[in-house]
């Protein structure tokens, strides 16, 4: 039972991670999806806007990547898989 990870949505660690980023001006978009289910492949399911410069900080981002550089998911911590 040490080895336990508590699971945390998507949705959840999309909010931790924005009222981080909320405070360098940025903010973690979600893009729509295509009517044939796929992602706008410009910018990956997940991409990143500086908001006081209205551009595109990063594109492609990863959840888990993302949630640990700004420490905001803990080790304890795991991303439930999406479905």
């Amino acid at each position: 039972m040490a080895n336990k990870k508590v699971p945390i949505t998507h949705r959840a660690l999309i909010q931790r991670i924005n009222r981080k980023l909320a405070q360098d001006g940025m903010i973690l978009k979600t893009a729509r999806l295509y009517s044939t289910g796929h992602e706008n492949t410009n910018l990956g399911r997940y991409y990143i806007v500086d908001r006081t410069k209205n551009t595109l900080a990063f594109s492609h981002c990863d959840l888990d990547y993302w949630g640990k550089r700004v420490g905001v998911l803990a080790e304890w911590e795991k991303l439930l898989d999406e479905q």
